[in-house]
């Protein structure tokens, strides 16, 4: 099936996860598990993407999304900041084409 993902889900994708807190690090954690080709996480505090990179492994770490949205071969980002600041961040994931 043209355009289909692996049994897994996230297999052979490329994913950034926006917010490196608690459910930052889950999800970051569980796309690994799931296959992902290759993630990246993007968090204004150093700390937290430390221990992103403890959690999932080797990450593309970013401090500022605008820089990581410029990235070429994302498939899609998750969102994992508190609920007051998705609007802003969706409207930049969405001007770039991303889901």
């Amino acid at each position: 099936m043209p355009g289909a993902v692996g049994v897994n889900g996230a297999d052979g994708m490329h994913l950034l996860v926006v917010g490196c807190g608690s459910v930052g690090r889950r999800h970051l954690g569980n796309l690994r598990n799931l296959g992902a080709r290759q993630l990246s996480a993007v968090d204004a505090r150093p700390d937290r993407l430390a221990e992103a990179s403890d959690t999932a492994g080797d990450l593309q770490t970013y401090s500022d999304l605008d820089r990581a949205l410029e990235t070429d071969d994302l498939d899609g980002v998750l969102i994992c900041t508190p609920p007051h600041l998705h609007m802003p961040m969706a409207q930049k994931v969405a001007e770039r084409g991303l889901n």
